[in-house]
């Protein structure tokens, strides 16, 4: 995950742009008005991906007349609860968040329910991928592609049809930090390896930092242990753009790839480039506006519209398409104008 680039975020309240090179600076943001408030509750504000998901929000609710804040969590759980806990005593409208630890935090979420606030979920019950109502005390919530086993396919099929002979030996980068979504990733990965006998996962290694740097690392251990690797497969985009370092740092450049997923600003330019191979958008802007719209249909006392689970797609994307794609930047300010 890298520093958050889009633009978007003005308002009441200044608004800094965060990475984790400068989390001394306020990571939080409160913006518009009205007779509602929602609150965000952000693993990483620093994440791109997570950032265009939250950015879509804002627009949609801003522009209900809602105000939005933001709390940013660095990644540390407690300080979710924490961040939970201070849109409770606000007495917000709708608490959406993205869980670190969805099991540690169902208590204090249970008592934001309890307290008559909405709780919408980003990956919360990784249990509940609808697409009726999700278990208490979710209102609603988005699945986003990491717990889509058909995403999961998609790069077997992907790596079947470029490595040589359709077969190679791949290792798996996860991150060390205990986030259910990404562990569901991994197990969905075993499970359909089983389907792709040429293609043998050799192991899981994890990015301890959840950014480029994190993953250079133990992308550089394994290319030691595995001579004949032939592939990287990672979570996210700047994982795998730490893997890419790796390979070139190893000098085997066109005799290992890298492929990354969530195609965040900085994955676009990677497959431009020919860093990455390929990466997979999860379409963020489109899912915050759909999660937006479950928090609205709430708000308007629309329940059957609001308590329901929405899916989030996938497109894949090579040197072959990657001039399509359309910017995060783009998508949001199409958005706004829609409003």
């Amino acid at each position: 995950m890298t520093s958050r680039i889009n633009a978007i975020r003005t308002g009441a309240a200044a608004v800094a742009l965060l990475s984790l090179a400068a989390c001394s600076q306020s990571s939080d943001s409160a913006s518009g008005g009205g007779d509602c408030a929602v609150g965000f509750a952000n693993p990483t504000a620093q994440n791109t991906y997570t950032g265009a998901v939250v950015d879509a929000i804002k627009i949609k609710v801003e522009a209900r007349g809602c105000t939005f804040t933001e709390l940013d969590s660095k990644l540390d759980v407690s300080q979710q609860i924490s961040d939970i806990q201070t849109f409770m005593t606000q007495g917000v409208d709708a608490i959406v968040v993205y869980p670190l630890d969805y099991a540690s935090e169902k208590n204090i979420l249970t008592k934001a329910a309890d307290q008559g606030i909405a709780i919408f979920g980003d990956n919360a019950d990784i249990t509940a991928a609808g697409p009726g109502k999700p278990p208490a005390p979710l209102t609603g919530q988005l699945i986003d592609g990491h717990l889509d086993e058909e995403f999961v396919r998609a790069r077997f099929d992907y790596l079947s049809s470029v490595l040589p002979g359709g077969a190679g030996e791949v290792v798996y980068i996860g991150t060390s930090i205990p986030v259910a979504p990404l562990d569901q990733e991994w197990e969905l990965t075993q499970q359909v390896a089983k389907d792709y006998p040429n293609i043998d996962i050799v192991e899981r290694v994890n990015n301890p930092t959840d950014d480029v740097a994190g993953a250079t690392s133990p992308a550089a251990a394994a290319l030691s242990k595995y001579p004949d690797l032939d592939a990287f497969i990672s979570y996210n985009d700047p994982t795998a753009i730490g893997a890419a370092a790796a390979i070139k740092n190893a000098g085997k450049t066109g005799q290992v790839i890298s492929i990354g997923c969530q195609l965040q600003p900085e994955g676009v330019a990677a497959v431009k480039d020919g860093t990455l191979k390929a990466s997979w958008d999860f379409q963020p802007v489109s899912m915050g506006s759909d999660l937006a719209d479950l928090i609205i249909a709430d708000l308007d006392g629309q329940t059957a519209d609001a308590e329901k689970v929405v899916k989030g797609g996938f497109t894949e994307y090579t040197s072959a398409n990657i001039d399509q794609y359309v910017s995060i930047e783009d998508q949001l300010a199409q958005l706004k104008t829609a409003q």
